[in-house]
């Protein structure tokens, strides 16, 4: 019987280890390296507005874009959509730059 006990003890320990087998999901995240992040810059110059519905009456979001600039929008992205300028940029925008750059 006490053979036994240990071998329960001794099995319990190997799978348990030292407390590593217990899951802890924030040690991930302190493991992440923050990447700055890539934005794209427009190379096309216009305003999308975004309605609640197909009655197009509730605007509920927008996208604004000028050329070398990053995309600026608020509100929600909808399938019911109306775009209201668009112009194409001059040749040599830049197609990407860093945030904060």
């Amino acid at each position: 019987m006490a053979t036994l006990s240990a071998v329960l003890v001794t099995s319990m320990g190997v799978l348990l280890g030292t407390g590593e087998g217990v899951v802890d999901g924030t040690r991930s995240d302190e493991a992440r390296v923050e990447l700055p992040e890539v934005v794209p810059l427009c190379t096309v110059t216009y305003v999308i507005d975004y309605y609640y519905s197909q009655t197009y009456v509730d605007r509920v979001g927008e996208d604004f874009c000028s050329c070398g600039q990053p995309l600026t929008r608020w509100g929600r992205v909808t399938p019911y959509s109306l775009v209201l300028f668009w112009e194409p940029c001059e040749p040599g925008v830049e197609r990407a730059a860093s945030v904060g750059e």
